[in-house]
């Protein structure tokens, strides 16, 4: 199957060298994000489906930008942009973060953005809307998002929290 080239849509930015992390509980949610991803040439790419597990992961790996959707309690993703926004042990309280979401009513938008989301999209999620979310949060972020090499000089990966995954392959959809 032949990969979509979004980015002549749009300027093009080089994502290879970014690192994403996606939180979702659903399962091919993430499974869909990554193949977007990968088709913006994105290579680092770090799956949670818990506020708990993507924390974790957000504490231990070099991440570049947050994408999260819909997380379960006792943490949702709220909760989550708040904890990255406001924990003193937040290895980075400004990283880039889209919330995605199915709910457009006014207030669940405000919360996103009070919480600290930099940017939101909601549902229907197409390939172009989130490259320019993306697109967007590059050019305004304020400081320079390049993650260093995520393998070590073993060839391993970095620690893994409990249950995450990473995708670090060149797969194409």
């Amino acid at each position: 199957m032949a990969t979509a080239d979004w980015t002549g849509l749009m300027k093009p930015y080089d994502l290879s060298h970014l690192s994403f992390l996606i939180a979702d509980e659903n399962i091919f949610t993430l499974s869909v994000m990554r193949k977007i991803l990968n088709a913006f040439h994105a290579q680092r790419i770090f799956e949670a489906q818990s506020a708990h597990e993507a924390y974790a992961y957000f504490r231990l790996a070099p991440i570049d930008i947050i994408i999260t959707d819909c997380l379960q309690e006792p943490a949702d993703e709220i909760d989550f942009i708040r904890q990255i926004r406001n924990d003193e042990k937040s290895p980075n309280q400004n990283i880039p973060i889209l919330m995605l979401t199915a709910h457009s009513d006014t207030l669940r938008l405000s919360a996103a953005r009070e919480a600290g989301a930099t940017e939101i999209l909601t549902k229907p999620l197409t390939a172009q809307k989130l490259y320019t979310a993306l697109q967007v949060m590059i050019e305004q972020s304020s400081q320079p998002l390049q993650a260093p090499p995520l393998l070590m000089a073993t060839g391993t990966h970095p620690p893994s929290p409990h249950g995450a995954r990473t995708q670090t392959s060149q797969s194409k959809i």
